[in-house]
């Protein structure tokens, strides 16, 4: 099923570069870094590299999505109904497409799913599309690289930890406010970073289990989660300026309007066929008055 939505959302794209002029796919030239193996110091220089060459300093990024999508990466969101899913990338048709899981309302898991997917295309291009052909401890190497990547992209070492002042769960409170990450990607950040020890780490994960917020951390029913709009916004354009009616979009994409409205994060509705014949429309009628 998600094959296919990628597909679809391939087709959406492609069907709307008719009319519209999307960002060209922008990411750093990596090739310095194919000989090298991937290890822990390899993957904090891709992450520098890429903010970089992204003219991002050492500032927090408060809305990846509208990052990636700024940068030619085809973006959006829907319920992907699996726990074990997050997010995932695919490339169909030399277009690159991320799908977020649009399950677990948070802007800080979202953030971290987006850069963890951009992780992947810029370390595992090659094999995203084919990983039935990895064995366990193979994908399983490749998320842990990847969540290194979206830890130091996000969380760049020396503004960072220039920050952390106090290993308490109440200051990585007010530190998620600023970096918009989660508290627990933080504190992993920490151990990683060998500034807090591996008993400190434990602690600070048991604490969490027992206040509960695994699932659901404090300031996630807060911070603004933010959603993909490119293919919304070419859709509304094309409509605004008459250059398809809703009926037309759906009879050029030949996919349901549910799918359309879902893949392109349109309200459910917006494409509902409008009459635009005023000879189609019922005639008024009202009691007469008596007297």
């Amino acid at each position: 099923m998600q094959r296919i939505r990628v597909k679809w959302v391939a087709k959406i794209h492609s069907y709307l570069e008719q009319f519209i002029d999307f960002p060209e796919l922008n990411l750093p030239d990596t090739t310095r870094f194919e000989d090298k193996e991937c290890d822990n110091l390899t993957i904090e220089e891709l992450a520098l590299l890429t903010r970089n060459y992204w003219e991002l300093g050492d500032k927090p990024i408060s809305n990846m999505v509208n990052l990636l999508e700024k940068h030619g990466i085809v973006v959006t969101a829907l319920e992907i109904n699996d726990n074990k899913i997050d997010a995932f990338c695919q490339t169909r048709e030399k277009r690159t497409i991320i799908i977020l899981g649009d399950d677990k309302k948070s802007a800080a898991r979202r953030n971290f799913d987006c850069a963890h997917e951009l992780g992947h295309l810029l370390m595992h291009r090659h094999i995203i599309d084919d990983q039935e052909q990895l064995s366990r401890e193979e994908l399983k190497r490749m998320e842990a690289q990847a969540d290194r990547f979206a830890s130091a992209f996000l969380l760049p070492q020396e503004a960072f930890i220039r920050m952390v002042v106090s290993p308490k769960l109440e200051h990585f409170k007010d530190l998620k406010r600023y970096w918009k990450v989660s508290m627990a990607a933080m504190i992993r950040r920490c151990y990683d970073l060998d500034y807090i020890s591996e008993n400190q780490y434990k602690y600070l994960n048991k604490q969490m289990a027992f206040r509960k917020m695994k699932k659901k951390e404090p300031l996630d029913d807060v911070l603004h989660v933010p959603s993909p709009t490119l293919l919304s916004r070419a859709i509304e354009m094309i409509l605004e300026h008459g250059l398809k009616t809703e009926e037309e979009l759906i009879i050029d994409l030949q996919l349901p309007q549910k799918d359309i409205e879902m893949l392109s994060t349109l309200k459910p509705g917006r494409l509902n066929p409008k009459s635009r014949n005023n000879n189609d429309q019922v005639a008024t009628i009202s009691l007469k008055e008596k007297g």
